[in-house]
């Protein structure tokens, strides 16, 4: 509209329009302006706001601390992993001394079966004992080749079975010894 100087009128805002607008920038600065404590994702503002409120630095604290505890979580891991390697060692040392000696009682028994093939009875109650004690010496070296297969019980299991059998073993040699007489 044209004034009576021809210029324009300016138009009266009313005080309830201007309200309006500032409360609408007003919400749109805080809808855009969320900060996250991300710097990312945060826009300058909310990035001197971090920077300023310190938010950032606790940031970094927490990341340092979270960094500092997978470390020593790491380290304890090798430890421990350490430790599992050491002892499966010393189980393996332990399952080879056992396997080394059911194998060294394997070869006795068959020499204690060699002797006990060899040797002659007069008597017919003489030779139905050397028969036993063949069987034995057989059912004997069975029990043998089993625990030497055995590789699931444990160490102490595996070694009172051998215990058991170098006692059986003993047993027998001396009923061969007693059945020929000395030889």
């Amino acid at each position: 509209m044209l004034d009576c100087f021809g210029g324009f009128r300016q138009r009266q805002i009313s005080m309830n329009s201007v309200q309006r607008v500032v409360f609408l920038m007003v919400g749109m600065l805080l809808a855009g302006c969320s900060c996250t404590g991300d710097p990312k994702v945060d826009g300058y503002a909310c990035g001197r706001a971090g920077i300023d409120g310190g938010t950032y630095n606790q940031r970094v604290v927490q990341r340092q601390q979270t960094l500092e505890d997978n470390k020593d979580q790491t380290v304890q891991q090798q430890r421990e992993l350490a430790d599992l390697n050491a002892q499966q060692q010393s189980q393996q040392q332990d399952l080879d001394t056992i396997s080394k000696q059911l194998a060294g009682l394997d070869q006795e028994l068959d020499s204690l079966n060699r002797r006990a093939n060899a040797a002659k009875s007069s008597n017919s109650a003489s030779q139905a004992k050397l028969a036993a004690l063949r069987r034995d010496i057989a059912n004997v070296q069975t029990q043998t080749s089993v625990a030497k297969a055995d590789t699931l019980s444990s160490d102490a299991d595996r070694q009172a079975e051998l215990d058991r059998l170098k006692k059986k073993y003993a047993d027998l040699q001396k009923e061969l010894m007693l059945i020929t007489g000395g030889t």
